[in-house]
């Protein structure tokens, strides 16, 4: 499956911290670090993965981002992907934007892991609108968690047999994209369902979002309200 490909292009950490590295690599290095600053990346992870020396690092981000100096730590956690209403939008995303992270591998030869990071949050963001993984150091523990096999499971859906990422002990097995295209349309304003909804009454296979279902109950309450009148008006005449 194309999510289970191995990364053998990246470098390791033992590679990323060799004293041999030269002056030029370690000058794009730098600059590579910039990139990453400006769209948010915290500190941490300009030190860990792409190899650049810890005061390096922090003089960087003192310097482009103040603010995000000071808040330094990186999102970890299940739980953000956990809540991603019904929809699963988060989720689907990530399947998105990990396999534009192994595209992107392949295609940069003797990159590390950072590098490719850059690159590849560029191109998603390009690609997707609007963007759901919304933060690109969130982006990369995803991205680490499913290389490392911690947090998240690679899965084959049953629906379009496509490969998928799902958080471990969970039970889905339809991916997220079919999940949406079967379940949850408005069925009278047709859009995609990302947030709670009203299903029909008596055995109605109809699926309401919130502001249709108030618009259908109100629809109908006027409805039974004329027939009433009907009725007591072709009373009162006979």
């Amino acid at each position: 499956m194309f999510l289970n490909r191995e990364i053998k292009k990246c470098l390791t950490n033992d590679t990323l911290r060799a004293s041999e590295i030269t002056t030029s690599e370690y000058a794009h290095r730098l600059i590579i670090a910039e990139e990453l600053i400006s769209m948010g990346c915290k500190w941490p992870i300009l030190h860990e993965r792409l190899g650049i020396r810890l005061t390096d690092a922090q003089r960087l981000m003192s310097e482009n981002n103040p603010d995000g100096f000071v808040m330094s730590r990186v999102e970890t956690g299940l739980n953000w992907f956990k809540k991603s209403g019904t929809g699963n939008m988060r989720m689907l995303h990530a399947t998105y934007l990990y396999k534009i992270y192994l595209a992107t591998a392949e295609s940069i030869p003797n990159a590390n892991p950072a590098e490719i990071l850059l690159y590849a949050y560029r191109r998603y963001k390009l690609l997707t609108t609007p963007i759901y993984i919304d933060n690109i150091n969130r982006a990369w523990y995803m991205i680490s968690s499913v290389i490392d096999n911690r947090g998240f499971d690679v899965r084959e859906c049953v629906s379009c047999e496509q490969s998928f990422l799902a958080i471990k002990l969970g039970e889905e097995s339809i991916c997220p994209a079919c999940d949406r295209n079967q379940y949850i349309h408005c069925s009278s304003c047709q859009k995609l369902i990302d947030q709670p909804y009203v299903p029909g009454r008596n055995g109605s296979r109809k699926i309401y979002c919130l502001v249709c279902a108030d618009t259908v109950r109100k629809e109908k309450r006027r409805l039974r309200e004329r027939r009433k009148r009907v009725y007591i008006a072709a009373s009162v005449l006979r």
